[in-house]
């Protein structure tokens, strides 16, 4: 079945952080404003998950007051908006979007960022909202990755009703679970923020070095 069309995760997929560890960065010291030192095993391990579920997940198993998540979530965002210029387009990710598109494939960017850091990132980077046929924010919709709310929100928006068509995309367990969660298509990329054995146990249909290859896959399926 030809694939009609695309959701990309954002940071650590089609983002990448100049200076490592940028939003690992922004967690840390939103916590450490407030008196917590959270555990980077588990931010990592929890990476590609709506920022709130993480915040309350650290503070959970950290036996800390949840009354500290809002400000913390506040912290994290200003944090972010004073860290625009750690991030960059992944390598070769808008020839892979001008690919895609001249195939006819709808493309979507998924995030668990709250909407207003993912639309300073997009302008910081100087791609436009208008060229995504899709975008989609977890908090917004009301559940976050694994669950599948965006790739439905994004097929339903899109009127695409066969799964077979769908490609999710990603670089954490949470996009590879999320695109099972949904029965689609999984590609699971190592150039992000998990590492191969981490993705491997959420066992995505193709693994991949670099966003890039998402192409070959896509051609492949054709």
């Amino acid at each position: 079945m030809k694939i009609q069309a695309v959701l990309f995760d954002m940071i650590g997929t089609t983002v990448h952080e100049k200076t490592p560890n940028t939003i690992r960065n922004c967690f840390r010291l939103a916590f450490e404003k407030y008196g917590v030192t959270p555990d980077d095993k588990v931010i990592k391990a929890n990476r590609g998950k709506d920022k709130m579920v993480m915040i309350n997940i650290i503070l959970e198993q950290g036996n800390h007051p949840l009354a500290l998540a809002l400000p913390i979530f506040e912290a994290f965002q200003q944090n972010i908006n004073a860290s625009l210029g750690n991030f960059s387009g992944a390598d070769n990710v808008e020839v892979l979007f001008q690919s895609l598109m001249s195939k006819g494939i709808k493309i979507g960017l998924g995030t668990g960022l709250p909407r207003e850091q993912f639309d300073k990132i997009v302008a910081h980077l100087g791609w436009q909202i208008a060229d995504f046929q899709y975008t989609g924010i977890s908090s917004e919709l009301g559940k976050a990755r694994p669950n599948p709310i965006m790739i439905l929100n994004m097929m339903e928006t899109l009127a695409i009703t066969d799964k077979s068509a769908f490609l999710k995309v990603g670089d954490t367990k949470a996009d590879i679970e999320e695109g099972k969660n949904a029965g689609v298509k999984t590609v699971g990329v190592l150039s992000g923020t998990q590492p191969k054995a981490l993705l491997a146990q959420a066992n995505p249909d193709f693994l991949i070095k670099e966003i890039i290859e998402v192409e070959e896959i896509v051609n492949n399926l054709l």
